[in-house]
């Protein structure tokens, strides 16, 4: 698949699935609290590997190096970047995603090895997010 495809997919989705988008004030009413910096620290500096359904419809996995390299592969669809912990989000800079700007998200656990994502605006970026090592 194409950026450009890739990026049709996820605007459609983004339109179709905007009214369903868990938010951190539902997140935090079922009694969820964000991760802090130095448990998302502990956790990603072990370099974990998740798969995941984005907010948009698209399942893939993304990879966490311990020495703060990433990748993320949806369909045909990769990436490769750089993650990092500033305060209490976790932050990646893709070269292609975002082109190439930036993105820190806060990470709720939701226990069993599963997660949420969310945006800077509180909205959700990834659902399903399940650790798979």
């Amino acid at each position: 698949m194409s950026i450009f495809k890739f990026a049709a997919v996820i605007s459609l989705g983004a339109l179709l699935l905007s009214g369903c988008q868990t938010t951190k004030e539902e997140l935090e009413k079922a009694g969820k609290a964000p991760l802090t910096g130095a448990q998302l620290s502990a956790r990603y500096s072990q370099g974990p590997s998740y798969t995941f359904t984005s907010s948009q419809g698209a399942s893939g996995k993304i990879d966490y190096a311990k020495n703060g390299a990433t990748n993320v592969k949806v369909g045909d669809f990769e990436d490769t970047g750089k993650w990092r912990i500033k305060g209490d989000t976790v932050c990646i800079t893709w070269k292609k995603i975002r082109d190439g700007k930036e993105g820190c998200f806060t990470i709720y656990d939701l226990g069993n090895g599963k997660q949420r994502s969310l945006n800077s605006d509180g909205n959700e970026t990834t659902t399903n997010i399940k650790r798979v090592k």
